[in-house]
């Protein structure tokens, strides 16, 4: 069932159906069941990889439309949710909220993000910090690994307390780490 097999720009999400799958199995059939299900075996008959990519999004969505997809997505992005709830804080005070524009933008239905594939890896040459944090849900260690094994001038660094926020979960390594590469790279 779906599986991304290319390098595609939704490549990183790839972790996320697993995760969806193992904590809302009851969702997750459901959605399989559903058109969006329907959708996905389509996609995969015809062995075309990016319609797989968008509906097994889909997948993903329908499933955590009938969860607490908040939950899962503070799980995604926050190890300690004293971080999150301090965010949360943060944005009611500032007036920012989330309004889904660019969750739109980059997985709608006439998006073409998730299908992109970048190849030219030995063309960036430029020095690049790849920072993860060990429970990134968003992104996922191993991709950002990869990532960093691909491109040819570029440094790992694995954060092993945060979640996607790594500069609020551990500002101190972050400002530490990101000002060691930025004067070793002058």
């Amino acid at each position: 069932m779906f599986h991304m097999s290319r390098a595609t720009a939704a490549a990183p999400l790839a972790h996320r159906k697993d995760e969806i799958e193992h904590r809302y199995p009851d969702a997750w059939r459901s959605a399989l069941k559903g058109p969006v299900g329907d959708q996905l075996k389509s996609a995969e008959a015809q062995h075309e990889s990016c319609a797989v990519t968008k509906a097994g999004f889909g997948v993903e969505m329908a499933a955590l439309q009938s969860v607490d997809s908040q939950a899962f997505h503070n799980w995604q992005q926050f190890y300690d949710q004293r971080f999150q709830r301090q965010q949360s804080e943060l944005d009611s005070a500032s007036g920012l909220r989330n309004t889904k524009e660019m969750n739109a933008a980059y997985f709608g239905p006439k998006s073409k993000f998730p299908c992109y594939c970048f190849s030219a890896f030995s063309r960036l040459t430029m020095p690049a910090l790849i920072i993860v944090g060990q429970f990134d849900g968003a992104m996922g260690v191993e991709q950002m690994r990869k990532l960093a094994t691909d491109l040819p001038n570029a440094r790992f660094d694995e954060f092993g307390e945060s979640g996607h926020f790594v500069y609020a979960e551990e500002p101190l390594k972050f400002v530490r780490d990101v000002e060691a590469f930025l004067t070793s790279t002058k």
